[in-house]
């Protein structure tokens, strides 16, 4: 089915803001400080969460496909006319959804000890390993202006995490965790690849599967839960090693990676702290909703620039938060709002917008113009047809071969 560019853009607004405000929610539970336990500090709980939000779109699923027969219908009729199948084992899921698991566990560890900003423009690296994977996985062909587009996209993001080193926090707090926001940017660089599995994974499941975003959303949270199933007893019962230092979390005597029982009690004595967890959950669910309806409706590719875009959504915010809350509590000082870093940061995101720009024919550069929207599609047809050939003439190897013995004999 067709959709209206009145849908796309509604989309993709509603995808920026869910975004921005799940990671501005997600930091704002790190610098609470509670009286049960002290600092709350639990990334492995937050990506435990995270999947639940997932997990409760499977409903909307069901709703969907309950009271609106008549929509679901007409959609697995165009997805077969498509060449789409409509029936999937529900396993290949499981690969996006591994995806997503080591993804969000990284990048919740990294949020801890970095401020909001520095996370979400480093995130914005993923288009990289986006678009290797989209070459290596999906068979798709770049072009002089995508090359160009990655090439600012690595000058901005060396940019925005140089100004961390060019201009150094004078806070104290932050000099104490020097050592874990440099092994938490290594960890969001890291994460970057697995995001972009996660993308091109689905992007791929989509082009040979008819999966409604719901569906989809719903069962990355099952797996995800399932996964944790696993991993959670584990992280709350093998003693932490004292090497690991704030990674490691004490309650009741016991010293382990992750403490569920102190999660639920700071969550159950403090009000405002079980708003954001409840609050995270909802914008975590209408982010991946969205993200996966944009990979759907678009691409994976258009996907990870929406997600580049909500960044300055999450650095004016962190910004006003520094300025107001920020004034009495160092937790939550988020930014550095001098003037030096400010600059050098903001040269970086405009680098980075600009190569998100000439990378997806926003701004077309005299010198590398891309192909016209109909040349694109001969070239991906004659592709497509070579590689179609490619694979037949084994085949008719094979068969001439056995003529040619059979004549012979």
């Amino acid at each position: 089915m067709a959709v209206s560019k009145t849908f796309i853009v509604v989309l993709l607004v509603s995808m920026i803001f869910s975004g921005a405000s799940n990671t501005i929610v997600y930091k704002a539970q790190n610098s609470y400080h509670t009286e049960q336990g002290g600092q709350f500090n639990h990334p492995f709980m937050q990506a435990v969460t995270m999947f639940f939000g997932e997990f409760i779109c499977i409903f909307l699923y069901f709703y969907y496909k309950k009271y609106n027969k008549e929509q679901y219908q007409l959609e697995l009729q165009e997805a077969k006319e498509k060449g789409l199948e409509t029936k999937m084992n529900y396993f290949w899921l499981l690969i996006p959804a591994s995806a997503d698991f080591l993804t969000s566990n990284l990048q919740y560890i990294a949020l801890n000890y970095v401020a909001p900003s520095l996370y979400q423009m480093l995130r914005g690296g993923v288009i990289l390993i986006t678009a290797l994977f989209t070459v290596v996985f999906l068979k798709k062909k770049l072009y002089q202006h995508n090359y160009i587009g990655c090439a600012l996209v690595v000058v901005g993001i060396g940019l925005v995490g140089a100004s961390k080193y060019i201009f150094p926090s004078s806070n104290s707090n932050s000099n104490n965790n020097s050592a874990m926001s440099n092994i938490s940017i290594i960890l969001i660089l890291v994460s970057l690849f697995t995001n972009g599995i996660l993308f091109v994974s689905e992007e791929k499941l989509f082009s040979k599967y008819y999966l409604h975003p719901f569906q989809v959303v719903g069962t990355e949270g099952f797996w995800g839960l399932s996964l944790y199933a696993i991993v959670l007893p584990l992280l709350a019962c093998v003693p932490c090693a004292s090497g690991l230092g704030d990674l490691c979390l004490t309650y009741d005597g016991t010293s382990r990676l992750e403490q569920p029982g102190q999660y639920f009690s700071q969550f159950a004595h403090n009000g405002v702290l079980a708003f954001y967890i409840v609050l995270g959950v909802f914008t975590i669910a209408v982010f991946n909703i969205c993200g996966v309806s944009v990979t759907k409706h678009i691409s994976s590719l258009a996907r990870s620039i929406v997600d580049v875009t909500r960044t300055v959504v999450v650095w004016v915010v962190s910004i006003v938060v520094t300025e107001t809350y920020g004034q009495d509590n160092p937790n939550w000082q988020w930014e550095t709002v001098a003037v030096g870093p400010i600059l050098i940061e903001a040269l970086g995101f405009i680098i980075l917008v600009c190569g998100n720009l000439v990378y997806n024919k926003v701004i077309i550069l005299p010198f590398a113009k891309p192909p016209t929207a109909e040349a694109e599609a001969l070239l991906q047809s004659i592709e497509k047809e070579n590689q179609i050939s490619m694979q037949n003439q084994p085949q008719t190897n094979n068969y001439s071969r056995r003529s040619s013995e059979s004549g012979a004999n």
